[in-house]
């Protein structure tokens, strides 16, 4: 993939995170150096994650109308219109997955690649994250806690907050999910805050996860939808779009962009 390859020089590789994200909390600057605030038309839309020097995975129903955008990297505080760290590259192309649909109940394979106009410089603010290739690719990752990121609330009635906010989730069986969720499938995660219901953050946000044997911060899914204004209710968790059912997709498309 040359310079587009998915293993760039020190991927998934994030800072220590708050020891205190029950629920959702501010991160540590730097922590989540693979994130990206994508920008519609000079307005914040979206979260997304840096895969590789010139590619962002985001989710598809954050992308699907014709607009300007932008991908912001290296972004921490919304505020802070100074931060020498963040840089901010217009989308080349927009690429969506071909079975990407809208149901009454949600989406399916909401994916999508943006593609930027210029490749990235890599800075300890402005990493890509690994994806769960190879081995990983056969391994379930999504027991135990997930990490999810971003500017939205995913604790409380805010819908947007400047900084970036972080959250230790618990994920849920299948079965208990298409209790609530009717018609999810196993290309899907559900996940939520440990004794809380979801409250919907940012779209397109990256659910992560470090693997112990080497430390890195892998990519597991993509936030996708979720029940707004039912944040106390705990029976409503967070649907994410799976990495590992995509992958194909993403290094065929990466390929050719």
């Amino acid at each position: 993939m040359g310079g587009n390859s998915i293993n760039n020089t020190d991927p998934g590789q994030g800072n220590n995170t708050s020891s205190s994200i029950v629920g959702g909390s501010e991160a540590l600057v730097g922590s989540h150096p693979w994130m990206a605030l994508i920008i519609q038309d000079f307005y914040p839309l979206c979260g997304g994650a840096l895969i590789t020097n010139k590619h962002v995975l985001t989710a598809a129903n954050c992308v699907q109308l014709e607009g300007i955008y932008k991908v912001r990297l290296g972004e921490y505080n919304q505020d802070d219109e100074t931060d020498p760290d963040v840089i901010e590259i217009p989308v080349e192309k927009v690429v969506i997955h071909p079975k990407y649909i809208q149901r009454r109940t949600g989406f399916k394979n909401d994916i999508a690649i943006l593609v930027l106009t210029n490749r990235v410089v890599f800075t300890d603010r402005i990493l890509p994250i690994c994806l769960p290739d190879g081995e990983l690719r056969e391994t379930e990752l999504t027991n135990g806690n997930v990490i999810l990121s971003g500017w939205g609330s995913v604790s409380s009635g805010d819908e947007y907050l400047s900084i970036l906010q972080e959250a230790n989730l618990n994920t849920v069986e299948q079965e208990d999910c298409l209790k609530v969720w009717k018609g999810i499938t196993e290309e899907q995660i559900c996940a939520q805050a440990p004794g809380n219901g979801f409250c919907v953050g940012d779209i397109g946000g990256p659910l992560t996860q470090v693997i112990a044997e080497n430390g890195r911060y892998y990519l597991l899914g993509l936030l996708s939808f979720g029940r707004k204004g039912k944040c106390a209710d705990a029976k409503y968790p967070g649907v994410f779009t799976r990495i590992t059912s995509h992958l194909d997709w993403i290094k065929e498309n990466i390929r050719n962009n």
